[in-house]
């Protein structure tokens, strides 16, 4: 087979005197009749013997995750929680402010369904937040995320929400050591997650605390 296109078609030096005519070689018969011939060549002696062992070869079952959390972002950081907590994702509503509540991590009150839900900032109570003061948190968040805890409901602002990802529990990696005598308490684990890791937050410890706030 003559490789005309790398001699002197457009992998080679260009002077092919059809070149002007059809533009580029992949226009040429002579192009296309090289490519018939390839198709058409009789088959190594092993191809038939090689794919036959590949396609018999046994597939490893991959058996799937028995633990499901809801991946969601606070600003740079993905955080996960039991994907059975949440009722709802929700668009962007008002936050409306309460007395007497101009600190901490509660944000307010806002309506879902027709139903005031406690407003709280996640991000403020483990600590990512910091940038962002409640009253910004109030004015600028992608979604808002409400959930259900033994019967109480909190609804709490997100940047970003990625959906529920099934797992292993054996899947999950050990959380840091503390560092200057204080613990991340809210963690349970960080989870490998297409190339990044994400805080799996322990629901009982964040809830609970949530509920001691508005105490």
């Amino acid at each position: 087979m003559v490789c005309c296109w790398k001699s002197h078609g457009v992998y080679g030096d260009g002077t092919c005197p059809d070149l002007p005519h059809y533009v580029h070689c992949r226009h040429c018969p002579a192009y296309s009749q090289a490519a018939l011939q390839l198709l058409d060549r009789p088959l190594p002696a092993d191809y038939r013997e090689e794919w036959t062992r590949h396609f018999a070869r046994q597939k490893p079952l991959l058996e799937p995750g028995n633990t499901s959390a809801l991946l969601f972002r606070l600003e740079r950081e993905w955080f996960g929680l039991p994907t059975d907590l949440f009722q709802e994702v929700a668009e962007r509503r008002a936050i409306h402010s309460l007395p007497h509540r101009r600190n901490g991590v509660v944000l307010g009150l806002t309506n879902v369904r027709g139903e005031l839900v406690i407003c709280v900032s996640l991000g403020h109570l483990v600590g990512v937040a910091q940038a962002k003061t409640l009253a910004q948190l109030r004015q600028s968040y992608g979604r808002l995320l409400v959930a259900n805890w033994h019967g109480h409901r909190f609804a709490f602002p997100v940047d970003e929400v990625h959906g529920a990802c099934r797992f292993h529990l054996q899947q999950l990696q050990p959380r840091p050591a503390p560092a200057g005598g204080r613990g991340p308490v809210f963690l349970r684990g960080l989870l490998p997650w297409q190339g990044r890791t994400a805080a799996l937050l322990d629901a009982d410890t964040v809830f609970s605390t949530l509920n001691q706030r508005l105490t």
